[in-house]
């Protein structure tokens, strides 16, 4: 069943006409007959009783203009949802669980100012995660740090995410400038889970040049990183923006095309 067939169905059923339904719809009336005698093939049935000019709804014709004119109704208003030029309708996001933190609510700030309409769910998981639910069709958008895309996905970079490596205030890397990888081997690391990309870029720093971590602490979040290295269990790799406030001062040097960063946390 085509869509032109039910609507000359449907018109020939109002105004039990075949002349006019040609003059409403611009057609030939022999094309609207075509078009019935299509869609009685397509369903092996008939439609229409004809008395000369007039003509009347068989028992499945009844039957069909209910369904008819439901697909009709549901074709009209998906043809108006698409072509609307103000956004409506559910967006699901999927961020990481800091980018959720310190770079979304800002963002979909603006963007709410300018489409009010549209509703947004934010779903928090690894990068691992937010993947396979775009490759799920789960999420309709995802912002990830430093992803491991593949061909399936099309990635865009926004901006750059500066992260650096924080530490208590009395921490002894604070007093060496510049701080270059061998000077994080054998310390004490606070890392988030093995997914968390920024944790994948301080060990491909340090096994690069085969050095190694003292030892791990694993915690849950940026949150809870910074109350570890506070309290002096270790030094971090994070992005800038998880301490910009608790910032007291900062040294910070290039090592290498890789930048490495001391801050001192209050």
């Amino acid at each position: 069943m085509e869509l032109r067939q039910l609507k000359a169905f449907v018109t020939v059923a109002k105004v039990h006409s075949f002349t006019r339904v040609a003059e409403l719809l611009d057609y030939a009336q022999s094309s609207i007959t075509a078009q019935i005698s299509s869609l009685e093939d397509d369903l092996n049935t008939k439609l229409f009783e004809r008395f000369g000019r007039q003509v009347t709804l068989t028992s499945a014709g009844k039957q069909l203009l209910v369904y008819a004119e439901k697909m009709l109704m549901l074709s009209s208003d998906a043809k108006d949802l698409i072509s609307r030029k103000t956004p409506t309708g559910t967006l699901h996001i999927g961020v990481t669980e800091t980018l959720s933190t310190y770079r979304l609510p800002p963002l979909l700030q603006e963007y709410h100012k300018l489409y009010s309409n549209v509703e947004f769910i934010i779903i928090t998981g690894s990068p691992d995660d937010h993947i396979h639910w775009l490759k799920a069709n789960e999420i309709d958008v995802a912002f990830l740090i430093a992803p491991r895309i593949n061909s399936d996905l099309i990635p865009e970079t926004l901006f750059h995410e500066p992260m650096g490596l924080f530490s208590g205030a009395g921490h002894p890397l604070i007093k060496k400038v510049p701080i270059a990888p061998h000077n994080i081997h054998g310390e004490t690391l606070v890392l988030c889970a093995k997914s968390c990309p920024y944790r994948e870029a301080l060990e491909d720093i340090l096994y690069g040049e085969d050095l190694h971590a003292g030892s791990i602490i694993q915690v849950g979040n940026a949150e809870a990183l910074k109350k570890y290295v506070v309290n002096g269990f270790g030094i971090t790799l994070l992005p800038s923006i998880t301490v910009e406030e608790e910032l007291a001062f900062k040294n910070h040097a290039l090592t290498s095309s890789k930048a490495c960063f001391l801050f001192k946390l209050i």
